[in-house]
């Protein structure tokens, strides 16, 4: 039997609309559950499909360490797999894989240090085209067009140091939740 994890955005009815097309018994279960893990060790089933929408802060670390304990610590089949799971929907992780394994990218840099995140700035050929590190269909993105007389047209709060920052020229900024733009002088 194939256990579907249920996601808030309703991504797993397409799971279960393929196992019913296909024959393939199936049952749902809730992650968020507190006795989840009960549920999962007495569900009967030998493998399980996760779907999590693009989830932030607490939800997504809810996520990954309930995922970690059904691959890693029960040996359950996990589709996809914990290590594609955490990959996705993550722009750092992602830059990060295709540089360890020497996988062609995009330029791409990241920042936890906001001082050395603007010097990055003041060195750099402008536009800057920015994203933060989730989201999909071009949530999050933003443009640095030019420098500003006196700054370069954002600030960067304290919190941006904590919650990292990242700058491409070519597609991405990274886990920049906290970042505002300044408006410009027209």
């Amino acid at each position: 039997m194939l256990g579907i994890f249920s996601d808030a955005n309703f991504n797993y009815t397409d799971n279960i609309a393929a196992c019913r097309d296909l024959g393939v018994r199936f049952r749902v279960l809730d992650l968020t559950a507190s006795d989840w893990l009960r549920r999962v060790v007495h569900s009967g089933c030998d493998a399980f499909m996760a779907t999590p929408t693009t989830l932030l802060g607490v939800w997504r670390r809810m996520h990954e360490e309930r995922l970690w304990v059904v691959e890693e610590d029960l040996k359950k089949r996990l589709c996809p797999t914990f290590k594609e799971l955490f990959l996705w929907e993550s722009k750092r992780r992602m830059r990060d894989w295709l540089v360890a394994h020497e996988i062609p990218h995009p330029r791409t840099w990241v920042f936890y240090d906001r001082d050395e995140a603007m010097d990055f700035c003041h060195g750099a050929d402008f536009p800057i085209v920015c994203k933060t590190d989730t989201g999909a269909a071009s949530s999050g993105i933003f443009v640095l067009r030019q420098r500003r007389e006196g700054g370069l047209g954002i600030t960067l709060p304290g919190r941006a140091t904590s919650a990292g920052l990242g700058l491409c020229l070519e597609c991405l900024i990274l886990s920049a939740p906290s970042l505002t733009r300044v408006p410009s002088d027209t």
